[in-house]
Parts: C-alpha cells; sequence; structure tokens
C-alpha cells in the first residue's frame, strides 16, 4: 500500500484514478469521461472510458472500478488509506462502463477523494493473481510498466505501448532512491540525474545560479500544520497561547 508521495510519484506512472487535477486544480475526467449526481448529492454515476486495457491484458470496465474500490475498504487488506473511501456505503455496477457509487451523506470533497493515487483503479486479474504480493506485480491502465525494482535503490519503468492516452515521448524511467537532501541536489548538478523533486528550500537559490539547471516552482495545496495540546503545560495556558 501506498502512504506516502514520493512513492505515489513513482507508481502514478503504471495506475490512473477515475478522475484527476489539470494544472489549474480543477477535476476533469480520466477513466471516468462524464458523472452526475443524485437531486439528494448521494449517488454519483459515473460514465467510464470504453476501450481500456490494464497492462496485463485485462479489460477495465466497471467490474474493475468495484473490485478496486472493495480491495481498499476491505479490513483484511489493512489499507493505512482505507478511510478515502469509508464515506461510500453502496457500490452498483449499472452496466459495463456505467457505476453507482453511493455515500452515507452528501460529501463535498468526494470528487478530491476519487483522484488521489490512493483510490487509482488495479487490474482485477492482477488483484486475483497475486493478491497481498500485488505491489511487486502492478497492473494499471497508466503510460508506463514497472519493469524493475530493488528497494532501497531504484524502480524503472517502461513506457506502455498499448496506452489508451497520448503515449509519452520517453521510452524508459529510472526513478533512483536518494534519501539525503544534499546528496540528490549534487546528483542534478553533477549530471547524474534528470529531475528531482523535494528540493530543500535553502538550497533553491544556489540552484537557481546554475545556468544549467532549472528550478520550477508551483503552487501547492497542501495543508500542514502544528498542532498544538491545550490539556499540557504550556498551552494550558492562554497566555502562551
Amino acid at each position: 500500500m501506498v502512504d506516502n508521495v514520493p512513492t505515489a510519484n513513482a507508481v502514478m506512472h503504471v495506475h490512473e484514478t477515475l478522475v484527476t487535477w489539470d494544472k489549474d486544480m480543477n477535476i476533469v475526467g480520466k477513466l471516468a469521461e462524464t458523472w452526475e449526481t443524485s437531486s439528494d448529492g448521494k449517488t454519483w454515476t459515473f460514465h467510464l472510458r470504453k476501450g481500456v486495457k490494464f497492462q496485463d491484458g485485462a479489460d477495465f470496465n466497471a467490474e474493475a472500478v468495484k473490485k478496486s474500490f472493495e480491495r481498499i475498504l476491505d479490513p483484511a487488506t489493512g489499507s493505512p488509506r482505507r478511510s478515502i473511501l469509508s464515506m461510500i456505503t453502496a457500490m452498483k455496477v449499472v452496466d459495463p462502463y456505467t457505476i453507482e457509487l453511493t455515500t452515507n451523506e452528501p460529501f463535498g470533497p468526494f470528487l478530491s477523494q476519487l483522484a488521489t493515487y490512493n483510490a487509482a483503479i488495479l487490474s482485477p486479474k492482477a488483484i486475483d493473481q497475486y493478491g497481498k504480493d500485488y505491489g511487486r506485480h502492478p497492473a494499471g491502465t497508466g503510460p508506463y510498466i514497472l519493469k524493475e525494482w530493488q528497494p532501497g535503490e531504484k524502480m524503472v519503468f517502461e513506457r506502455n505501448e498499448n496506452y489508451w492516452g497520448e503515449k509519452p515521448k520517453t521510452k524508459t524511467l529510472v526513478f533512483k532512491i536518494i534519501p539525503e537532501n544534499t546528496t540528490r541536489v549534487m546528483a542534478l548538478q553533477t549530471g547524474e540525474v534528470d529531475i528531482i523533486s523535494n528540493v530543500p528550500p535553502f538550497q533553491i537559490e544556489q540552484l537557481k545560479a546554475n545556468k544549467d539547471v532549472e528550478v520550477v516552482l508551483a503552487e501547492g495545496f497542501r495543508t500542514i500544520y502544528l498542532g498544538m495540546s491545550m490539556k499540557n503545560k504550556p498551552f494550558n495556558d492562554v497566555r502562551v497561547r
């Protein structure tokens, strides 16, 4: 199970979600082309993209969506992200390319939840074949296929030549695992790698001064906060807070 953003950045080259965000942070269709909600706001009907195949040859359809979500919601799976879909109380396959998802009450952020990496659609064939070992044999509908994984070192992806959408220009992607910030920055500056993420803020100006490096800054919508217990000293004193 994926429970961190760096891993999600890698595995989402293999998998896709029903909906996603565009560059302006608007929700747009991905594996679902259109959708509508019931008058009471509890039932969402998704009309799925046709002619899509998983990387292991299985068909993408409403049954595949249902099976993927059931896997996440099953307590036996032990997903650390089960709460992402916990508002769903019923799933109904209307026809091969239409699925209804019902929530226990109107839930405004529902589409945003479905756009996250935790709600990616997995091949039903791979789920049945590999079970809890699915992570080493992933099969999604995405533009890349996992070809090699050396835990703690690297992941190698090859272009999915049967991808339903616009095929990537790059045939092979290698994700190198470099946990230490300074080492990661040095790898970029020396040409060992082409792209890095999670650049330490204090090194941004240094990278900007390098004519061979392009620094891309973009606004995010992640909320980071520091919580304080008002029951413990000294925060139980309003003057301190």
